[in-house]
């Protein structure tokens, strides 16, 4: 297996102290659990995304599970991808879990690409995760999806030590700067597939996909 390297392609600095040569596809998400539902979508919203979430272990979920589910903006190369909808369930059944995702449909470029994941935790522990990104609304993708997810196995420990790079400039200096700051927070990661998702102290921090040649 090669170096890990995300889409877009970049090569700016090269990662030393400790560290691969890596360039980071980041898949930055934030979570704030409110009440035992999240709220229907806002007013206005009136572009709805619609699915399931589900994985094939025959095992049921624990009462305190929490299911996130995010619809992503993947269209800007160079920079994280955008969470144009988000929503944090509390289920009431086993799964299949239905999710509604309401987004602005001025905010949807059909040039672009757009895509939903979802997660399953108890409390800080990751239980289920998508292996991968769910297309769903532009380049020939309909408004729903159903998710099957894969069990995450926790993760192992992982810091990166003092890190060090060369002085050459970079076009991307404002990436760069961001990569560097998400390593710092790095506590630990698990392996899914091909993609490599790095946690810090209040989840998921980076995504890092493996190319081939």
């Amino acid at each position: 297996m090669k170096a890990l390297q995300p889409k877009p392609f970049l090569h700016c600095r090269r990662i030393v102290g400790g560290a691969a040569s890596l360039v980071l596809s980041f898949g930055l998400v934030a979570c704030a659990l409110t009440g035992q539902h999240t709220a229907s979508p806002a007013p206005g919203l009136s572009g709805k995304v619609t699915g399931t979430v589900a994985y094939r272990e025959r095992i049921a979920l624990p009462p305190d599970a929490v299911v996130e589910v995010v619809l992503l903006d993947l269209s800007r190369m160079d920079v994280a991808a955008t969470i144009l909808a988000q929503q944090v369930i509390v289920p009431k059944q086993q799964v299949p879990i239905p999710f509604t995702l309401g987004y602005d449909p001025t905010a949807i470029d059909t040039r672009m690409s757009y895509a939903v994941r979802a997660t399953i935790k108890r409390g800080d522990k990751l239980l289920f995760v998508t292996d991968r990104n769910h297309p769903v609304l532009t380049r020939g993708y309909s408004e729903s999806v159903d998710l099957v997810l894969v069990r995450s196995g926790g993760g192992e420990a992982l810091e990166f030590g003092n890190l060090a790079s060369t002085m050459r400039t970079c076009p991307f200096m404002a990436l760069e700067d961001r990569f560097y700051r998400v390593l710092e927070q790095v506590e630990r990661y698990a392996i899914r597939g091909t993609w490599l998702m790095l946690y810090g102290p209040g989840g998921e921090v980076a995504t890092l996909e493996a190319w081939y040649e």
